[in-house]
């Protein structure tokens, strides 16, 4: 079976140059149109998408201008409510319809919008190919659940089957001591997979403790040594207050008395740091890489350690919806066994360059796709927006992410279009060979997909922005 590979090109197309075309132009083969750029318009004053009623509007001019697909965003309600551009799903049947992260559309609009859309596209022979995240599932400190997982994962410093792994990103996770009786608290912080090479500039972090239920307050204040856990330690300057540290070595533990006067949450934050210079060579306190491993190392009362006890390790998994009530809408929550580590034997792995990475965080929280329940779920939802929204076929984002054989059988469960399987493209970036291996591995797998060709689309840029004489043809090879 010969595979077709397709050139992207990622280029604004300005709808009103079509509207000049008063003939039909007959493309020898389907045309497909990358219908969205990134930040299209939206209304975020009055929470209005407008984006697929721009495509309705156009649906007669896009079909003179020959266009027989528009591949349109990610449809589903995103974690960052209207500015998202679907790409940070939350929740996969929400297409408009829902009140939920602050606002009912979506960046393009409603379901009823999305639904006339459709409809006009394929009045005017013009098929329908959404966007689908299959990765991740992103949500935020309003989805917190308690991670028995992570809590070992960060205890193990991302140490697995003799293995060095990722560590999970220090902002993502809350700690939290629940219902701290009074009496002083002693908090000790440690530090995983930092650069021990470096100046401890590099090394550094917000710790953020509150115990009153006060909102964060006062300007951060430092550190000050001694500081060493070993009797050594620093009196937090208030509930709901910052602290910024660092950590000296790879033996190094920070160490902070609370004092709780009722019983109360102990809750800590913690955020990696660095210190550095701005555009004007200005100091700044730096945002730093979040894989840089701070955890809750002990939490000391009255001489026992809190932490293999009722410390807990708090993640943005807890994942609960609106009553979803649309036919064919089903109604269920996640939770962490849904997203990696999902045990005390899981992992997550590097980003690496170009290869299938199941097991990391790149975006969100990653699902487990070896998961049954998790595969059912996908492939029921993949079902109900062919079925019942009436997309024609599907562009799988950042496929690198999920394995091989999860997409086959993905595809596989949609319902036949025409008799026929519906149109499949992934978005792979990586080397010719790579996407090529993608495509034959599925197919293996027995569904048929294809794969744009990001190569080609460097050649071919590289090819147009060169001075005519720089460019070697045998590149096109």
């Amino acid at each position: 079976m010969n595979k077709k590979f397709f050139s992207l090109f990622f280029t604004i197309l300005l709808f009103s140059t079509f509207l000049s075309f008063t003939t039909k132009i007959n493309a020898q083969n389907d045309v497909m149109m990358q219908a969205f750029y990134w930040d299209v318009p939206v209304d975020q004053v009055n929470h209005n998408g407008t984006w697929w009623d721009t495509l309705r509007i156009k649906a007669p001019s896009l079909a003179t201008a020959g266009f027989t697909a528009l591949w349109i965003p990610p449809p589903s309600k995103g974690n960052f409510g209207i500015t998202d551009m679907g790409y940070g799903i939350f929740d996969h049947y929400d297409l408009g319809n829902y009140f939920q992260k602050g606002t009912t559309e979506t960046r393009f609009g409603s379901k009823s919008e999305l639904t006339s859309m459709i409809s006009a596209l394929h009045t005017n022979g013009i098929k329908v190919y959404a966007d689908i995240v299959l990765n991740h599932i992103y949500a935020d400190d309003q989805q917190l659940e308690n991670n028995p997982a992570v809590k070992q994962y960060e205890f193990d410093k991302a140490f697995r089957n003799n293995t060095q792994y990722q560590a999970y990103p220090t902002n993502e996770i809350y700690w939290k001591i629940p219902n701290a009786t009074p009496g002083d608290y002693y908090i000790q912080i440690k530090g995983y997979l930092l650069d021990w090479a470096a100046s401890s500039t590099q090394r550094g972090y917000d710790v953020y403790i509150d115990w009153t239920g006060a909102a964060p307050n006062g300007t951060p204040t430092w550190e000050y040594e001694p500081n060493d856990g070993n009797g050594s330690f620093n009196l937090f300057p208030g509930s709901g207050q910052t602290v910024r540290a660092h950590i000296a070595s790879a033996t190094d533990i920070d160490e902070y008395k609370v004092t709780v006067s009722t019983t109360h949450d102990i809750l800590i934050k913690l955020v990696a740091r660095k210190e550095g210079t701005d555009a004007n060579g200005n100091w700044e306190w730096q945002w730093a890489p979040q894989e840089n491993g701070y955890y809750v190392y002990a939490a000391w009362n009255n001489g026992s350690n809190l932490a293999s006890t009722t410390l807990q390790a708090q993640t943005f998994t807890g994942i609960s919806y609106p009553t979803h009530t649309g036919v064919g809408e089903p109604n269920y929550s996640w939770t962490y066994a849904d997203f990696h580590p999902v045990d005390n034997t899981d992992w997550l792995g590097f980003p690496g360059t170009d290869e299938i990475i199941t097991n990391t965080k790149f975006f969100g929280n990653d699902l487990n796709t070896f998961s049954s329940t998790v595969q059912q779920r996908l492939k029921d939802w993949g079902y109900w927006m062919a079925n019942q929204i009436g997309f024609d076929g599907f562009r799988l984002d950042f496929v690198r992410g999920f394995q091989e054989s999860f997409v086959a059988d993905w595809v596989k469960n949609l319902p036949l279009l025409n008799g026929s399987q519906r149109f499949i493209v992934g978005e792979y970036w990586g080397a010719d060979y790579r996407i090529r291996d993608w495509v034959n591995n599925v197919a293996t797998n027995g569904a048929d997909v294809d794969g744009f060709d990001f190569p080609l689309k460097f050649t071919l840029k590289d090819m147009t922005n060169g001075n005519g004489s720089s460019f070697d043809m045998a590149n096109l090879n």
